[in-house]
C-alpha cells in the first residue's frame, strides 16, 4: 500500500486526480467489453492530468490489460480474415504516427482526428440511405484505408475505437463479433505499439507502467459491468448506441 501511495506522489496525483484515474480504467474496461463510445471519454480524462502525449504512453498498459480481459471472454467471436485485412495496414499507420507525432502540434492533430471521424460517421449514415453496394465493392479498398486510420489515430492518441466501429458497423458485422475482433485487432495493435512508446517517444517507463497496473481493479469492474450492460442491449439499440457515441466524440475532439 506504501508503495504505491509513493507512486501517485512520484507522479503528484492528488486525491481527485487518483479517483479519475480509476475512472479512466473502469471506462476502458466497460469500452473492451463491448460498450462502445464510453473509452473515447477516457482520453481527455488522462491528458487532463498528465498532458496529451505523456497520457497516451500512461493509457497503453490500462488498455493491453482491458483488451486481455476483453479477448479471454469473446475468442470464439474473432474474425481472423478481417484482422488480416486490418493489421499489415495498421502497422503502416503505426510508424507513420511515430514520425508524425514528434513534430505535429496535438490540438491540431485532436481536430483532424474529429474530422475524419465524422467523415466516417456520415459514410455509415449514407450507406444506410442509399444501400451498401458501393460500399460492399470498395470493401478490399475500404479495409486498406481504415487500417492505416486505425493505426495512425491510435498510436497518437489512443483514439481509434470511432472508426473502428464506423467501419464494423458498415460491412454490417454482428454485436458479438464485431466486440471480439475489434478486442483482438487492438490488443494486437497495442502491444506492437509498445517499443514505439518506450524507445522512441519515451512514454511509457517502469514508472508509467506501474501507475498503470494500480488501475487493474477498476479495469476487471469495468469488464464485468460492461459484458452485463451488452447482454441487456438488442443489435438495434446497439447500433444506436454506437452512432451516437461516435458522433459525440468527433464533437468532442473538434471543440474541447
Amino acid at each position: 500500500m506504501e508503495s504505491i501511495l509513493n507512486l501517485y506522489s512520484y507522479f503528484n496525483l492528488s486525491g481527485y486526480q487518483i479517483l479519475l484515474l480509476m475512472l479512466v480504467g473502469m471506462l476502458l474496461g466497460m469500452a473492451k467489453a463491448g460498450v462502445k463510445g464510453v473509452g473515447t471519454a477516457s482520453i481527455p480524462i488522462a491528458a487532463l492530468i498528465f498532458g496529451a502525449k505523456e497520457s497516451t504512453g500512461i493509457l497503453l498498459p490500462m488498455l493491453i490489460m482491458s483488451d486481455m480481459g476483453a479477448v479471454s471472454h469473446y475468442y470464439k467471436e474473432t474474425k481472423w480474415p478481417e484482422l488480416a485485412k486490418l493489421l499489415p495496414f495498421a502497422v503502416i499507420g503505426v510508424i507513420v504516427a511515430t514520425w508524425v507525432g514528434q513534430y505535429i502540434n496535438g490540438d491540431s492533430f485532436q481536430f483532424l482526428m474529429g474530422i475524419l471521424i465524422m467523415i466516417c460517421l456520415l459514410l455509415l449514415l449514407l450507406s444506410g440511405w442509399l444501400g451498401d453496394d458501393l460500399v460492399v465493392e470498395k470493401h478490399h479498398f475500404l479495409g486498406s484505408l481504415t487500417g492505416v486510420g486505425l493505426g495512425f489515430t491510435t498510436m497518437i492518441g489512443n483514439a481509434a475505437g470511432p472508426l473502428m466501429n464506423i467501419y464494423m458497423l458498415v460491412i454490417k458485422m454482428p454485436k458479438t463479433v464485431f466486440i471480439g475482433t475489434s478486442a483482438m485487432f487492438f490488443f494486437i495493435i497495442n502491444v506492437i505499439k509498445i517499443p514505439f512508446h518506450v524507445f522512441i517517444w519515451k512514454t511509457i517507463t517502469w514508472k508509467t507502467f506501474l501507475l498503470g497496473m494500480t488501475t487493474l481493479p477498476a479495469v476487471v469492474i469495468g469488464l464485468v459491468f460492461g459484458v452485463y450492460l451488452v447482454k441487456l442491449m438488442s443489435e438495434r439499440f446497439f447500433r444506436l448506441l454506437v452512432i451516437f457515441t461516435t458522433a459525440l466524440s468527433g464533437m468532442v475532439l473538434l471543440f474541447a
